[in-house]
């Protein structure tokens, strides 16, 4: 798969390889060297994340140019048509099946090149060295899996660092497959620093190789990617076909509304050796008439991707039924037919549904910790949207960067599917088009939660508590109720007991600071780390189990059908529960895809009342910097009481104000009483237990 969220989905298909013919009984000889065809998202069974056998490492010293002690491979296997058993690895990215080398070369070249090394695999060859920060060290693992006849055996380098660069901000994780079968693959997961390396295959005298395009100064792609994104380089020992044009994916939406207008989009990859400048398009539904479209004045060259649009709209009909959609190309280069019909066809479904959709409400995720530096900010800037914008709620995992005082096991089961550093957040765990994490950086939270508002859901939420306090059990009732078809799936109920200002003092609950030295930020003056640091949306529990609650929502539910879940749990006494709230949601779980579907939100477990709705909508303070006296601005959806509170860097109250009732409207209200020495400060509206911060800076007269 390609992609995998609610806007877009791939399909993936095989190839089949030729071999050489024999003609009149006769054995022709064939010209055979290695070429490799581009596959997007990684290999059942390939877990790039895993460890295994170690083969260098910098634990527990750093090492730089190095090989590894010679390696057994675990089934026969070929290379350049001979025979192998043995290998050795380099720090620098590449293996080796000469067993006489003793140097790890770290200066690429482009190959063939008849200087070592020779007889070689380069995964990323490049200068690189084994160091460690933190105690995080890096490693070359390897391991096997599967069975035979079609066992894989990985060489992965996990967070080798580009010699030279700070191993805490630059690494590469890459790897090599080596298939039973008698082909490779090389993966490429993702690096940051900054390297540029070869990557290809060398015969043992150096005459023969071949480069994946781009090096030997190709760059591996800059942050991490989704696993479905990671990009395959798959090696065959053969000869390349003439023509050959793989499907590689569909990408319409995964369901739309009865009456919509659909184009037929998606990626080809050209796998033959020859430029493809004209070819046929053609598509069907559900097996009927096929449509097709001639596209020529073409530049398709090998191993490139082409994107379409079909230019003939297929209208969506049939509410509640999945349709299957078949797209493949015909009459290549004017009358040449594909060398290998196996892999020409994508296949793909779209589910087509009324269009009527219930309230939606927008979960936020971040991932946070005690040790990350530019975390506070992360926090004050998701307090900011949960107050702004209405129909949002968070909670926080503790991991990302680290771990601390409050993380638990599925903060990190979480992190290890969307997150990779923080502060970062998913949105209803939806990847968006053009991203390439599910956890995405704090400049984009909150356009994406707009988004997401903007989004048509089939489920309403009903969610209700009571609290015992004399033993502490909460009991969660959880309905799901749909007002249209939902895309069929594994669709699950989750809920998460959180809790807000949690606050203790000591490591693991201080808040590292790095914003400490920069005037004018909120967190300016307030200590590195911070003592006594209010920690916000803290995740405690997931009664529901990590991924939600299976088998309470059917496959396929439909209008008017209603799931419900109960839930008990017992708060434990470290849990202040005045701050306790409930969240619940609806997922979908699979391997690529587990988005949100809706969420609710009880914020008082006492009373069991779902969050009231946000009166405050936006506010702003003029003129800023200020010479004390200031205007703020603000915004309400409804009737509501208004108080104005000032707190310095310390969180002290310099001023407080009970502004009364406000109706509905933008209004603006004026601070001229002087008394506020220059510094920074924060500025606090209050509409019921409504809070917007903005920070003011006071510059003096």
């Amino acid at each position: 798969m390609k992609k995998h969220s609610l806007i877009r989905r791939s399909f993936s298909v095989g190839r089949l390889i030729l071999s050489c013919a024999f003609m009149f009984a006769a054995t022709i000889a064939c010209a055979q060297s290695y070429y490799y065809n581009i596959v997007t998202g990684l290999p059942a069974g390939y877990n790039y994340g895993q460890s295994g056998t170690t083969l260098l490492s910098s634990n527990p010293v750093s090492q730089n140019d190095v090989l590894s002690t010679k390696r057994t491979l675990p089934f026969p296997w070929t290379f350049f048509g001979q025979s192998v058993t043995k290998y050795l690895v380099s720090d620098n990215g590449y293996i080796t099946f000469d067993t006489t080398a003793v140097t790890s070369f770290p200066n690429n070249t482009s190959v063939p090149n008849a200087a070592n090394p020779n007889k070689a695999i380069y995964a990323f060859w490049d200068d690189a060295e084994l160091t460690s920060y933190s105690g995080v060290h890096d490693y070359i693992y390897s391991w096997t899996y599967g069975s035979f006849p079609n066992r894989v055996h990985v060489i992965q380098w996990s967070g080798i660092t580009p010699k030279g660069t700070s191993p805490q901000t630059n690494y590469t994780y890459f790897a090599i497959l080596i298939h039973e079968g008698g082909n490779f693959d090389i993966v490429h997961n993702f690096g940051r620093g900054p390297q540029s390396g070869t990557v290809g295959v060398e015969d043992a005298t150096g005459t023969d190789a071949t480069m994946v395009t781009g090096s030997p100064s190709f760059v591996l792609p800059i942050t991490p990617i989704l696993t479905s994104q990671m990009k395959v380089y798959k090696f065959y020992y053969g000869t390349q076909p003439t023509y050959d044009i793989v499907g590689d994916s569909v990408s319409t939406p995964w369901f739309v509304s009865s009456g919509t207008n659909v184009s037929m989009t998606g990626d080809l990859i050209n796998y033959g050796k020859t430029t493809i400048t004209s070819m046929d398009l053609n598509y069907r539904i559900d097996g009927g008439a096929v449509q097709t479209q001639t596209l020529t004045g073409l530049n398709f060259v090998s191993n490139t991707y082409y994107n379409f649009t079909h230019n003939i709209q297929w209208s969506a009909v049939g509410p509640g039924v999945m349709h299957n959609i078949k797209v493949w190309c015909t009459k290549l280069n004017g009358s040449n037919n594909d060398n290998v019909p196996a892999n020409d066809s994508i296949f793909g479904t779209i589910f087509v549904n009324n269009g009527v959709t219930a309230t939606r409400e927008v979960l936020i995720e971040e991932f946070s910790t005690a040790p990350c530096g530019y975390c506070p900010e992360g926090n004050l800037m998701l307090q900011n949207i949960i107050d702004s914008v209405p129909k949002t709620m968070a909670v926080t995992h503790h991991s990302g960067y680290l771990t601390d005082s409050m993380t638990i096991p599925e903060d990190l089961a979480y992190e290890s599917v969307f997150a990779f550093g923080a502060p970062t957040a998913t949105i209803d765990r939806t990847w968006f088009p053009g991203e390439t994490m599910y956890a995405l950086g704090r400049g984009v939270w909150k356009s994406y939660t707009l988004q997401e508002l903007g989004k048509k859901t089939p489920v309403d939420l009903g969610l209700s508590t009571t609290y015992n306090s004399s033993n502490r059990q909460l009991n969660i009732n959880v309905d799901a109720n749909f007002v249209d078809y939902a895309y069929p799936g594994d669709i699950r109920i989750s809920v998460f007991i959180v809790e807000d200002s949690v606050m203790k003092i000591g490591a693991g609950y201080d808040q590292t600071n790095y914003y400490n030295t920069t005037f004018g930020h909120a967190f300016y003056n307030k200590g590195n780390p911070i003592v006594g640091f209010y920690h916000m949306h803290v995740l405690r529990a997931v009664p529901s189990g990590t991924w939600g609650s299976a088998g309470v929502i059917p496959s396929n539910p439909g209008p008017s059908q209603t799931y419900s879940k109960n839930y008990l749990y017992t708060l434990p006494t470290k849990f202040k529960e005045k701050r306790v709230k409930v969240i619940a949601f609806v997922n979908y779980y699979n391997q690529y895809y587990k988005e949100v579907l809706n969420a609710k939100e009880v914020n008082n477990i006492f009373t069991g009342i779902e969050a009231p709705e946000k009166a405050l909508t936006s506010m702003e303070l003029y003129p800023n910097p200020s010479n004390g006296e200031f205007g703020a601005s603000f915004s309400l959806e409804s009737r509501g009481e208004l108080s104005l509170e000032i707190l310095n860097t310390l969180g002290e109250k310099v001023y407080t104000e009970n502004l009364g009732t406000y109706l509905p409207g933008t209004h603006t209200v004026y601070y001229d009483k002087g008394g506020l020495a220059p510094g920074i400060y924060m500025v606090s509206l209050r509409s019921g237990e409504q809070r917007m911060l903005k920070k003011l800076v006071v510059s003096g007269n």
